[in-house]
């Protein structure tokens, strides 16, 4: 925890640094951020108390946090993935994770690109840069993006796939 720490104030040194202090647990796969949203799962690897931890935190700072149920799944972002401030990917067991939280959390103005939940991990999506980068193998989660004019990009996972992985795994954003 303490090398995790020093990490991140050295990565961003004017930030401001949130602990989760226990009992409270996060998993940074269970936190997804779109618009003034932040959508916290509670998994396996989150619990109530840390994700309520996250919920203040991030209500500070002007975001509306909503918690969110995940219980098929590692983490709520392996079946639900921003793209934009108003743009989410995901399978229906994604987004019914998020509609358990309540009609403010993904309003009609969100708008949804559904994938099958037979291609889940079509829906780990790290959009960055311009692009959107999807696990290779995942043609309904590409057709899904291009035709709502993203750009695409497939990457190689096959490794990350046989651990629950995805293109978010791989990066820990800094604004």
């Amino acid at each position: 925890m303490a090398s995790v720490l020093a990490c991140a104030r050295q990565l961003a040194p004017a930030a401001t640094v949130v602990e989760i202090n226990e009992p409270g647990t996060l998993d940074g796969g269970d936190v997804i951020t779109y618009g003034s949203r932040v959508a916290i799962g509670v998994s396996a690897r989150t619990n109530v108390d840390g994700a309520r931890q996250l919920a203040r935190a991030v209500q500070r700072f002007g975001y509306q946090a909503y918690l969110c149920p995940v219980a098929d799944r590692l983490h709520l972002a392996s079946a639900v993935s921003p793209i934009g401030p108003r743009r989410l990917i995901g399978t229906r067991s994604g987004f019914q994770s998020l509609d358990s939280a309540g009609p403010a959390v993904a309003p009609k103005e969100v708008e949804r690109l559904l994938i099958p939940d037979d291609a889940v991990a079509g829906a780990n999506v790290l959009a960055a840069g311009g692009r959107c980068f999807v696990a290779r193998g995942f043609p309904a989660a590409v057709q899904a993006l291009t035709k709502a004019g993203e750009s695409v990009v497939d990457v190689e996972l096959d490794e990350f796939l046989r651990a629950d992985g995805g293109p978010t795994c791989l990066v820990a954003p800094v604004p």
